[in-house]
């Protein structure tokens, strides 16, 4: 317990964490031009971080359009936290949903809240027209490609038109229409992932590269897998202490980098490329799972 205390209670950081490419400004200028020809909005978020990966963009130029706010990834946040976070959009007159598109859960919950809430004005022929929004690397073009799946038209589950997916935040750089079902029709529109144009805070910075929403390179990957350590340390949370084979809880990351040195091929390697493949096959596992299930946000 002596050890636990003396670990950091703040973690100190360098810089402002901000990334907001070109493409980014393009694709959001592209979003409103095009609010007017959609009927619903699909905001997925990270179930990690419910509140951090809100898409700004949103505010004041969606609020006239049903909006469900899909939380992705739930199989990685903390169940214990779900209905806390029901409870916020409930306050807040939030529709949300819990899903894992990785695992194809409650798919069809969210075409059936599309069809219900769509407004159409045409709805029999032209069908239902929706917008899916979200910071990157939330799983946006995942859960397309899972709307088409089951698609009630074998033709559409089989094209070959697909939604660009990539771990690489940011990979999807135009939008594109596809037809998810036949009958009712919906008509879903791809966007690129738009990042907050000004991070609020190093935490939400981190937070957000933590769960992969911005590029490792851009915050530094051996700082993420310091943010991850600390993280873990805070929340009380050991299954890392024995999913690395270490002897105890460390605050030093130098520590953790060096129990991983074989798993993360850097045997042989030079110190500096020896330290990034370990931070880079920690933050992998993190990402993954391997060592528990996290809300990063407070409730």
């Amino acid at each position: 317990m002596a050890a636990k205390a003396a670990f950091r209670t703040v973690f100190k950081t360098t810089s402002p964490i901000n990334w907001f490419p070109g493409h980014m400004n393009t694709a959001k200028n592209s979003m409103k031009a095009q609010l007017g020809n959609i009927d619903v909005i699909i905001e997925v978020r990270d179930a990690r971080i419910p509140f951090s990966s809100a898409n700004p963009l949103l505010d004041g130029i969606g609020n006239h359009k049903p909006r469900l706010v899909v939380l992705n990834k739930s199989d990685l946040a903390n169940s214990n936290m779900k209905a806390r976070v029901e409870a916020r959009f409930e306050d807040a007159g939030m529709d949300s949903l819990f899903t894992s598109v990785a695992k194809g859960k409650h798919i069809q919950k969210i075409l059936q809240w599309c069809t219900t809430h769509g407004k159409s004005q045409f709805q029999q022929t032209a069908g239902t027209v929706v917008m899916v929004v979200g910071v990157p690397n939330v799983g946006k073009s995942s859960l397309i490609n899972s709307f088409r799946s089951i698609s009630s038209s074998l033709k559409l589950a089989k094209g070959k038109k697909k939604a660009t997916v990539g771990a690489t935040p940011g990979v999807t750089v135009r939008t594109d229409i596809f037809k998810v079902n036949e009958s009712p029709a919906i008509y879903v529109m791809d966007t690129p992932g738009v990042m907050l144009p000004n991070i609020p805070s190093p935490d939400v910075g981190l937070k957000l590269a933590l769960t992969g929403a911005i590029k490792d390179e851009v915050v530094g990957t051996e700082l993420i897998a310091d943010y991850m350590l600390f993280t873990l340390n805070r929340m009380g949370s050991t299954q890392y202490v024995k999913a690395l084979g270490l002897a105890a809880p460390t605050d030093d990351i130098e520590e953790v980098f060096e129990a991983v040195v074989r798993p993360s091929g850097g045997v042989g390697k030079p110190e500096d490329t020896r330290r990034l493949l370990a931070a880079t096959y920690l933050l992998k596992e993190y990402r993954r799972g391997a060592f528990g299930t996290f809300t990063l946000d407070p409730i």
